[in-house]
């Protein structure tokens, strides 16, 4: 017994002190390198991660925002060190413990290092050798990686398929895995599906962080489906949060926004002014200051909202940026163009929106807001060279002695400006006293020639002084000044002698147009100049109306534009692409109607127009068989006046010949149909007093002339009506001169019973209805206002008094006569008397137009 216990120590003895510990300590040594090792690795991640976090972007609202913020450049050295580190674990120590943890480790590192691809193979192999909540986890991550991949489609697809697949899901981690699927969907721009993963999961969240953000995102889905009232709800919820900061003033704002959204402009006023007076978003203020002009603008106080814009974008101690700067000059057009109709101040303010140096694409998704401040300056444009083109037209017809009196205010007013302008450079200098101001003068340029808020308020400002005119679509210009400043002093003074004009033909010479700055050889004082300047005005039109159509979403304007151009008719090519363009403005506003008679006047009046053939093809329809049955209607129509009317009722036979002209569009056979109508009017004019001979003269020679008008008249039509015209137009000058007694030539003529109601030209429109404008301010009830009738004479008068008006293009008259039978001579001379003193704004074209102003006595 004593011999085996001495063995035994002797064994003890020899396995404690002669190297028989050796593998029990070497395992002792390998799990505290393998230890070491991963704690270093995890060490240098967490350093790296706080480092990523910290430098996390602002949050951009117009996009959608991220649950899961993506990844920063910050700490990419960090995360290589836990990268070599994990990888020493695996190569190193391959059956530890920590193999798991060390690959999720390096799959994260990879992902903060924005290197994704090296990290969806991590997580994919985490994933095979996981199970319960590490899998999960694993299964978020490689969502998350997808996600930052923008490879959403397969993301959906992986998520979809793992929920599907891994059972007794942990309910805070199911919760974020359709975070990331939520997320994916949104990216996609699948919405719907994106606000339902939202509604039933995001509450769910263990992370306050996560749900703040979630909820924000579920407001911004809400808008994106355009429910406002949703979206409010989830941007109370996001802001009622305590999360980051900038999570936190943006949710409150974008509440606000949602407030104002849904129409409750108090609520929304009171939390932005609540925001801007907390000193903790002082950095946003000029934000605030923005969304308190936009609300302002969006109640429709535009004088408000103006005020505010203006004021923020002048401010240089707290300068907006460019972002906030192409905001504010998108409010102010849109307030000009929606609430003033002033679409010239509004190009201008686009135009300043479009060069702040951002993509207004990205500001507004619902609109194209750089085609619209492209087509708005493309609109002012054209609307500058109308206006051009209506003054030069304008000075045409004025004396000598009018147009030295243009020039004369012209060149005062240039002094003016020039006074002006040296005030400010003595204004300037005395405001940069300081060295603060100095500094902010500088900044800007000398004279502020690089200040983008002065550079828009010039180009509105010069507008708006050269304009001298309602800003207002479809209105004439009253004046223009025409001015081509001279580049330099020295070449005017050098050409003040050559700058002598001769005004109307050599009848007499004004004063030297040099000092006032004007280029007189541009005033078209021949007719053919007049035509020509005629043509491009309706080229300058029919572009508008093409922009009014196809780019501004403005259709009224746009038919306005064509018609005019349509009824104008001095461009013979311009006129079918117009009817043409009025037919697909008609059929996209789904008046099949109006679309059809369009084409049926393309098909009748320019029927060898390539208009005509796309027409055709658009309609599938045979249009050569149409003019076939339109010239034997006309046909049967004209057999039936011969044989129905009497040889010698001749008013009567021209009436009817009148309205069957107008009732065809083929030029030449119209042409013919005139000409006869107006010898029958002359023959009926030799049968009459000279009181009713000039009637029918007046309008026979109004027939001649519009033959004379027609690109197309027949040519034996056309040489006859010419010979005929000189001679009608003599003998009324004669039969004028001999009944006028007054000064100015204006023959005060009742309208014949056996004349009225039948117009040569159809049922005689109203004067506004052909834009025949009175130039009177008040206009038909500034006239009966002004004539003091007392009550008992008021009695004895109808409810309307209507009165026929020739007009000539320069809106002078050429006559007029009272429709209204039966009016006490009193009454009837006093508002002769009155009338003769009126004209109307110039209505263009070549010959004078007729019309009827209704005069309300009693409203």
């Amino acid at each position: 017994m004593k011999t085996v216990v001495k063995h035994l120590y002797i064994i003890l003895f020899l396995f404690l002190f002669t190297g028989c510990v050796a593998p029990v300590k070497q395992g002792w040594y390998n799990f505290t390198a393998y230890y070491n090792t991963f704690y270093n690795a995890k060490q240098a991640f967490d350093e790296g991660l706080e480092l990523n976090q910290r430098q996390q972007v602002n949050i951009n609202p117009a996009q959608p925002i991220r649950i899961h913020p993506s990844p920063t450049d910050a700490g990419r050295a960090e995360f290589e060190i836990a990268v070599e580190k994990g990888a020493s674990i695996l190569r190193d120590h391959s059956e530890s413990k920590y193999v798991e943890s060390a690959i999720s480790l390096i799959g994260q590192s990879f992902f903060y290092r924005q290197e994704y691809f090296s990290a969806l193979e991590k997580f994919q192999e985490l994933r095979q050798l996981t199970t319960g909540s590490e899998l999960q986890k694993a299964t978020i991550w490689q969502s998350r990686t997808y996600l930052e991949l923008e490879l959403y489609d397969e993301g959906i697809r992986f998520t979809n398929q793992e929920i599907d697949f891994i059972e007794d899901w942990d309910p805070g981690l199911f919760a974020e895995l359709n975070m990331a699927l939520a997320q994916l969907n949104a990216a996609r721009g699948d919405w719907s599906e994106s606000s339902n993963l939202l509604h039933d999961f995001a509450s769910q969240l263990e992370s306050n962080r996560l749900k703040a953000r979630a909820y924000f995102l579920h407001g911004q889905v809400h808008e994106r489906l355009g429910n406002n009232f949703q979206a409010l709800a989830a941007y109370r919820l996001s802001s009622s949060i305590i999360s980051e900061y900038d999570l936190e003033f943006n949710s409150k704002r974008k509440l606000a926004q949602m407030y104002r959204e849904t129409g409750d402009f108090e609520a929304a006023l009171q939390l932005f002014r609540s925001l801007e007076r907390d000193d903790k978003f002082i950095e946003y203020h000029v934000d605030l200051r923005y969304e308190l002009a936009k609300t302002y603008q969006e109640m429709r106080e535009g004088a408000e909202a103006i005020t505010r814009y203006n004021r923020l974008l002048r401010d240089r101690f707290d300068s907006p940026s460019n972002l906030i700067r192409a905001k504010s000059y998108f409010g102010l057009a849109e307030i000009y163009r929606d609430q003033f109709n002033d679409f010239q101040t509004a190009a201008a303010y686009f135009d300043s929106a479009n060069t702040q140096s951002v993509r207004l694409s990205e500001i507004y998704d619902d609109v194209d807001a750089e085609e619209i401040a492209r087509a708005f300056g493309e609109y002012a444009s054209l609307k500058n060279q109308i206006e051009w083109a209506d003054s030069l037209l304008h000075l045409a017809t004025l004396s000598e002695s009018e147009l030295d009196s243009v020039l004369r205010k012209l060149q005062a007013d240039r002094i003016d400006q020039r006074d002006a302008a040296e005030q400010q450079v003595i204004n300037t200098a005395d405001i940069t006293e300081s060295p603060d101001d100095a500094v902010e003068v500088l900044e800007f340029g000398f004279l502020n020639s690089n200040d983008p808020v002065r550079k828009a308020e010039a180009q509105i400002y010069f507008r708006t002084v050269w304009g001298d005119r309602p800003l207002a679509d479809n209105w004439r210009r009253q004046s223009a000044i025409l001015v081509s400043i001279a580049e330099e002093e020295t070449e005017m003074v050098s050409e003040q002698s050559e700058n002598v004009i001769v005004v109307n033909g050599g009848n007499g010479l004004i004063q030297t147009a040099a000092n006032a700055g004007v280029d007189l050889s541009e005033i078209p004082f021949s007719e053919e100049e007049k035509i020509n300047m005629q043509r491009s005005k309706e080229e300058f039109k029919y572009r508008l109306g093409n922009l009014f159509f196809l780019s501004l979403n403005m259709p009224d304007s746009a038919r306005s534009y064509f018609t005019d151009v349509i009824n104008s008719s001095l461009n013979r090519e311009l006129a079918p692409r117009a009817i043409y363009s009025l037919a697909e403005l008609e059929l996209s506003e789904n008046n099949r109607d109006e679309m059809v008679r369009h084409a049926n006047r393309l098909f009748d009046h320019y029927p060898e127009s390539i208009f005509a053939e796309r027409m055709a093809v658009r309609l599938g329809v045979d249009y050569e068989l149409q003019s076939r049955e339109e010239a034997d209607r006309v046909e049967v129509r004209y057999a039936s006046i011969k044989e129905n009317i009497a040889d010698t009722s001749y008013a009567e036979k021209a009436d009817r010949l009148v309205e069957l002209a107008e009732s065809t569009l083929d030029e030449k056979r119209k042409s013919i149909i005139l000409m006869e109508a107006a010898e029958n009017y002359l023959k009926a004019a030799q049968k009459r007093s000279s009181e009713t001979a000039v009637i029918y003269y007046s309008t026979a020679a109004d027939i001649l002339k519009q033959i004379q008008q027609m690109n197309e008249a027949e040519n034996r039509v056309y040489r006859r009506s010419a010979l005929l015209l000189d001679s009608v137009e003599e003998l009324i000058a004669n039969i004028q001169a001999d009944q006028s007694e007054d000064e100015g030539g204006i023959l005060i003529e009742r309208f014949p019973e056996d004349r009225y109601p039948v117009d040569p030209a159809g049922e005689l429109p109203l004067c506004d209805d052909v834009n025949a404008y009175l130039n009177l301010a008040g206009g038909t009830s500034r006239v009966v206002s002004e004539m003091n009738w007392s009550e008992e004479q008021k009695l004895e008068l109808p409810d309307l008094i209507s009165y026929r008006f020739a007009i000539n293009p320069d809106g002078s008259l050429e006559n007029f006569s009272a429709l209204t039978r039966e009016l006490p001579g009193d009454i009837e001379n006093d508002l002769n008397s009155y009338l003769r003193g009126l004209s109307f704004d110039p209505i263009g074209g070549e010959h004078s137009i007729r019309c009827k102003l209704n005069f309300h006595i009693r409203n």
